[in-house]
């Protein structure tokens, strides 16, 4: 009886060191520094469960635990398939909330314009996002690079029951490109309106030969690829004890969110106006004077344009464009780029045109609420600086960049 089981055990560890010298030989012969032969590496195929699949000449993930994370432009994303020439990406959180607007049809909704270029300067938010774009993205569907979170992909990835449903209301397209809701929960709902307010999982084409500097896919140990040409976007900036991160890159200045609410809470006006430093009774007064003197780095910030167009009754992205202030410290519109984790509670710049004491703030859900203007909510301040006065660091939250 002894000897059988040893028999067993022998026959066991044969089968097992075959199969590992079969991975290791089929590992061999991935080149791991390009992106695509790296997560075939990481990754084995399955037929069944959470993993990497294989339909044709495409692979896919599907299910919650996969190895899947991809670093790339400052920012996390989640591999949803590839092949030889290419590789499909989403977000992995929500990087922008604001409202559909009143046309059904994602070509013409306020999701399009803001991911896209066109012939309008205002237009492509997340485009002017990325520089030299060209060098790292596939430009397909009718010659645009992006687009959102799609019914197909959410259902190849297990719906639900699949990694693309992280917990957050995100926008997303049906099989007929209508627009609909993922809810928090997974499910897809149909109730969407042009004020309905929802986040943008932004999907696009990467070139599958890209190469990778480090990474096995793991959220901890994201596949990072090579990328010189995006230093701030999303990076960190630390001003004396204050730390704030990037989200607007444009002829030399950097336009930073601070990293947490102020301590201090207060209504966006006691009185019916826009983001207005010349009225004592309103927020753009109080962070310009009060807040702005407390200040130990005045002399590093910049005036800076604020788009502070209301929000019209067709809930039109554009329209924010219709007047701007420029100031020292202002707020984020609803149309900023918004990748941060936090989006509970604090105060937009933008104010709506259908009341005259409307003003806009995030609730804890990370949706767009309307309140009274008088109503005590956080404030999140929004500065600029010149890129030229950074002078050391990396941009991460333990080495930020500092300025001289």
């Amino acid at each position: 009886m002894k000897k059988y089981f040893l028999y067993i055990i022998m026959i066991s560890i044969s089968i097992f060191l075959i199969y590992e010298g079969l991975i290791l030989q089929k590992r061999n012969n991935y080149n791991i520094n390009i992106i695509k032969e790296r997560i075939l590496y990481y990754n084995i195929l399955v037929n069944k469960n959470d993993g990497l699949y294989k339909d044709k000449d495409t692979y896919y993930f599907k299910g919650e635990k996969v190895n899947n994370y991809l670093k790339i432009f400052n920012r996390i994303y989640r591999i949803v398939s590839f092949t030889n020439k290419e590789i499909k990406i989403i977000s992995n959180k929500n990087e922008a909330v604001f409202f559909y607007g009143k046309n059904n049809k994602f070509e013409n909704s306020n999701i399009n314009i803001w991911l896209n270029k066109t012939s309008n300067d205002n237009t492509g938010v997340y485009f002017d996002s990325i520089n030299n774009i060209d060098k790292y993205l596939i430009k397909k569907n009718n010659e645009k690079y992006f687009s959102i979170l799609n019914y197909q992909m959410y259902k190849n990835s297990g719906a639900d029951k699949g990694y693309l449903n992280n917990g957050e209301s995100s926008f997303i397209i049906d099989n007929l490109n209508n627009v609909k809701i993922k809810g928090e929960n997974g499910k897809v709902k149909d109730n969407v309106g042009y004020n309905t307010a929802s986040g943008i999982r932004v999907v696009f084409d990467l070139k599958s030969n890209l190469k990778v500097v480090k990474g096995q896919g793991t959220y901890n140990n994201p596949f990072i690829i090579e990328d010189n040409d995006n230093k701030y976007i999303n990076r960190y900036v630390k001003l004396e004890n204050d730390m704030y991160q990037i989200f607007f890159d444009k002829n030399g200045i950097l336009k930073l969110r601070s990293n947490t609410v102020l301590n201090k809470k207060i209504n966006f006006t006691s009185e019916y106006s826009k983001f207005n430093p010349l009225n004592k009774n309103n927020i753009a007064y109080y962070l310009n004077n009060e807040y702005y003197n407390t200040l130990t780095y005045k002399k590093y910030l910049k005036e800076c344009s604020f788009q502070t167009g209301e929000v019209m009754d067709n809930y039109n992205y554009l329209d924010i464009y219709k007047s701007k202030i420029s100031v020292k410290v202002g707020l984020i519109n609803i149309f900023d780029l918004n990748i941060s984790n936090f989006l509970d509670g604090y105060y937009l710049v933008n104010t709506s045109k259908n009341s005259s004491n409307i003003a806009f703030r995030y609730n804890k859900f990370g949706d767009i609420v309307g309140d009274n203007s008088y109503d005590i909510n956080k404030i999140l301040p929004v500065v600029c600086i010149s890129k030229s006065d950074i002078i050391k660091g990396s941009g991460t939250l333990k080495n930020p960049y500092i300025l001289e």
